[in-house]
């Protein structure tokens, strides 16, 4: 079973899918809208993931349990980002 938010997309990538796994797919008609709006329930969040989410890049100040690490080189990026700017001189932004 294939579903989206509206179930367009999951429509779209059904026969890719299908020819991908040779495992026939079929598609939640109106998608996730349609399976709430009979008060069916869902589920939220992360919960089940097929894989580990990589597609979002996280801030090092997201969440909680970054490295220090990390934290301090988003914030020597972010202080020395002035400086960058005015070193750089094809940007067309004029640092006040």
């Amino acid at each position: 079973m294939l579903t989206c938010g509206s179930g367009a997309l999951a429509a779209f990538a059904a026969a890719d899918l299908a020819a991908l796994t040779g495992k026939p797919v079929s598609v939640l008609d109106g998608g996730n809208a349609a399976w709430t709006r009979v008060g069916l329930p869902a589920e939220g969040g992360e919960a089940k993931l097929a894989s580990p989410r990589i597609d979002r890049y996280r801030r090092p100040y997201e969440g909680v349990g970054n490295a220090r690490e990390a934290m301090q080189a988003y914030l020597d990026w972010e202080y020395g980002l002035v400086a960058q700017l005015e070193r750089d001189g094809t940007h067309g932004f004029f640092v006040i």
